[in-house]
């Protein structure tokens, strides 16, 4: 359920969502799928639908529990050295990114 791809260590479930997929989140979420398993970059599953605005999709992550704080967990150099593709958000993209998450969070609420 929580195995990674090869190339960056995506899980099912992050691929899922960056798509917005939200029939396969749920079934993965259902079925045991961890919810802020952040891959090799350090983004967990949360961070491309909300980066793509996918509202949807991150609105089921924030339903079913995805912790904000672990949005973007990993500074790692080792992960840099592993994919080349390894990359530290900007302030203003991870700022940008937070706030259209609490966005979405707070029209939950509303």
């Amino acid at each position: 359920m929580n195995s990674r791809g090869a190339r960056c260590g995506e899980t099912a479930l992050s691929l899922a969502s960056s798509r917005g997929h939200l029939e396969t989140m749920k079934l993965l979420l259902n079925n045991g799928a961890d919810i802020d398993d952040a891959y090799i970059s350090g983004q967990t599953p949360m961070w491309e639908p909300a980066e793509s605005r996918r509202k949807e999709a991150v609105k089921l992550l924030l339903e079913r529990g995805a912790r904000v704080e672990k949005l973007y967990e990993s500074s790692d150099a080792y992960a840099a050295e592993i994919d080349p593709n390894y990359f530290w958000p900007n302030e203003k993209r991870f700022l940008e990114v937070i706030s259209y998450v609490n966005y979405v969070r707070n029209s939950q609420l509303g």
